[in-house]
């Protein structure tokens, strides 16, 4: 009779044990190899987002501020220049998200706010800024390269503020993609010892119980206004978090770039020995606007508009108008590159309720003209020159752009520095890229 075998449980114990510790070792150094290249690609893509860069290179600067989860930029900050569009900016801010808050450098308009308790949302400002289906509006929008490559709607703070000292953001709007700076905003980047502070009277977000809109003045104090008075506008961008950046060092003289792509708009132009600037892209044409004064011997001309009317008359002997397209146009090397356009010519007051699109309506055939009331303004260095804009149907009063981001209202029959506008066709410009160094050209 055979002898049975023992089962040997020390054995199967010992197998059932290496088995165990085989499958661990797969299925946990399976785990972690994947997160960990799950982990490295976060890191990677984080890298290069314009966020990520931002913290990376200004986490130990006096100048580069945490409040929560948001990072500002702070007082005197220099390296936070960043160019889109043509449009030199100025980093705001970064949200939790890893959006990016822009502001415009300079004034691009100068606006009213709207009449008694015009809301943000009826605003003419955010309509000027903002597209719309309805009719011609969103000036500054229609600019824009690639917003919805770019962009994410912004998130402005509308609460009421009477004090500010007391700043709240509960009431928050998220409908738009340009937008206006709060208070809580300027606060948090140092106030009026902020970069924004540049010396330009601009509307902010806010308004109080009465209903009147906060603005900063030119010495960067916050003050209120009934919102009738003609002020500057900062417009306030928000990039996507995950946008890379593109090129620059975040300096004035050579600021981050997110889009590599030559544009027409805001685009440099030399016509003979003169610089103008691509203020309106038409299907055919360009608007020009001169990056400088007409001057006379050096000397900056100083010119009438007319007699009498804001309607801008090149037949007129006597008047700007007349001038501009006579005297000023034949002495030009490249007049036979000027082509006629239509340039708006219209009143912006209380008799239309502040909006610019009364203005567009009414429109002049002319080869050189005046900017507008609602045209963007690409150099705010310049002022005291007339516009083409009166203040109502009959006036005799046109408006007159003026330092700080204001504009003032003059008799016709005054003297004023001249800008002119023409306009030329596209497909006249042969070379160059655009820039201030590398201007296009005809040739």
């Amino acid at each position: 009779m055979k002898k049975k075998r023992k089962i040997n449980m020390q054995k199967i114990f010992s197998f059932a044990s290496f088995i165990f510790i085989i499958v661990c070792i797969l299925w946990y150094g399976g785990r972690f190899i994947y997160f960990y290249q799950s982990s490295k690609k976060t890191i990677t893509e984080e890298a290069n987002t314009i966020a990520r860069t931002l913290k990376t290179q200004n986490h130990d600067q006096e100048t580069f501020k945490q409040y929560h989860t948001t990072y500002y930029f702070y007082k005197n900050a220099t390296n936070n220049y960043l160019t889109y569009s043509n449009i030199l900016w100025r980093v705001v801010k970064i949200n939790e998200d890893n959006s990016v808050v822009l502001i415009s450098e300079q004034v691009l308009s100068n606006l009213t706010y709207g009449e008694e308790e015009t809301s943000y949302q009826d605003s003419p400002i955010i309509k000027w800024l903002n597209s719309s289906s309805e009719d011609q509006r969103g000036i500054l929008e229609r600019n824009l390269s690639k917003k919805e490559t770019y962009l994410v709607k912004n998130t402005t703070c509308l609460d009421t503020i009477d004090d500010i000292k007391n700043i709240t953001c509960n009431d928050m709007n998220q409908d738009y993609y340009i937008g206006l700076l709060s208070i809580e905003d300027y606060i948090n980047t140092g106030g009026q010892d902020s970069f924004i502070n540049n010396g330009r009277y601009t509307y902010l977000s806010n308004q109080n119980k009465e209903h009147e809109i906060w603005y900063i003045n030119e010495d960067g104090k916050l003050d209120t206004t009934s919102g009738t008075e003609v002020m500057g506008v900062k417009a306030v961008i928000t990039l996507s978090p995950t946008l890379e950046l593109q090129g620059g060092t975040g300096t004035q003289e050579d600021p981050y770039k997110i889009d590599t792509e030559n544009q027409l708009f805001g685009s440099y132009v030399k016509l003979g020995e003169d610089i103008w600037m691509i203020y309106e892209e038409q299907e055919n044409l360009v608007k020009l606007i001169l990056n400088d004064y007409i001057k006379v011997d050096e000397e900056k001309l100083q010119y009438a508009y007319s007699k009498s009317g804001y309607f801008h008359n090149d037949t007129k002997y006597g008047s700007l108008a007349y001038y501009l397209n006579h005297t000023y146009l034949n002495q030009l090397s490249y007049k036979d590159l000027i082509v006629e356009n239509k340039y708006s010519n219209g009143y912006y007051g209380a008799d239309s309720n502040y909006d610019y699109l009364t203005s567009f309506e009414e429109t002049i055939d002319t080869k050189v003209a005046l900017p507008s009331i609602g045209d963007i303004i690409l150099n705010d260095t310049l002022d005291n020159y007339f516009t083409l804009t009166g203040t109502s149907r009959d006036s005799s009063l046109v408006y007159v752009t003026k330092e700080k981001g204001t504009v003032s209202v003059k008799s016709v029959t005054t003297e004023q520095s001249v800008v002119p506008c023409i306009s030329i066709q596209k497909d006249s410009l042969k070379v160059g890229s655009g820039s201030l160094n590398d201007p296009y050209r005809t040739e």
